[in-house]
C-alpha cells in the first residue's frame, strides 16, 4: 500500500518542485505519530487489519480522477455538463463519509485527521467554485481557482492520507 501512495504522490507532482522536509516538518509528524498511539491506547481502537479494510489508496485515486476530469473541463478539453452536480458537498463521497463516520476514530485528535478533513472539504469546495465559474461563463477565473486552490487542496488531501496510511 505504501509503494501505491509513493507513485501517486510522484504522478501528481510531475513537474512540481518538491520541498525539503524542515525540522519542522518532522517534528510536526513525530508529534502525529506519538498522538495516534496515545489515542489508540485511550479508545482501545485496534488498529490491526483497518489498512486492509480500508482503501485509502482508492480513495485518493478517485479525487485524483476527479481532478484530471475537471482539469479538462477547465482547459475545454472535454464538453460535459455538470448542471444539478453536487461538488461542494464533501460529504457526499466515499472519503467524505469515512472522515465523518467512525472508521478513523482513532485519528480524530491527530493533525494529520484535521489536516484530511480540512483538505477534502476545501477540495469539494474549490471544485464548486471551478465550475461555478466555469458555468458563468469566467475561464480565466476558472483556471485561477483550478491551479491555485484546487489543486493544492488535493495535495495536501493526498499527504494526510498518506500520514494516516502509515499510521496504519
Amino acid at each position: 500500500m505504501h509503494m501505491h501512495f509513493g507513485l501517486l504522490f510522484y504522478w501528481i507532482r510531475v513537474g512540481i518542485k518538491s520541498a525539503m522536509k524542515t525540522k519542522k516538518d518532522n517534528m510536526n509528524m513525530l508529534t502525529a505519530s506519538v498522538e495516534v498511539t496515545r489515542t489508540v491506547m485511550e479508545h482501545s481502537v485496534p488498529l490491526q487489519g483497518l489498512a486492509d479494510r480500508l482503501n485509502l489508496f482508492g480513495l485518493a485515486e478517485a479525487h485524483v480522477q476527479w481532478k484530471a476530469r475537471l482539469g479538462h473541463y477547465v482547459e475545454g478539453r472535454l464538453r460535459e455538463s455538470y448542471e444539478g452536480v453536487m461538488v461542494g458537498q464533501s460529504g457526499m463521497c466515499q472519503l467524505g463519509s469515512l472522515i465523518n463516520g467512525s472508521a478513523l476514530v482513532a485519528f480524530h485528535h491527530t493533525p494529520a485527521f484535521h489536516a484530511l478533513r480540512e483538505a477534502h472539504r476545501d477540495f469539494h469546495i474549490y471544485g464548486d467554485l471551478v465550475l461555478e465559474r466555469l458555468q458563468t461563463g469566467e475561464r480565466t477565473g476558472a483556471k485561477a481557482a483550478y491551479y491555485e486552490l484546487y489543486v493544492p487542496a488535493l495535495h495536501r488531501l493526498i499527504e494526510a492520507l498518506a500520514t494516516i496510511q502509515r499510521q496504519l
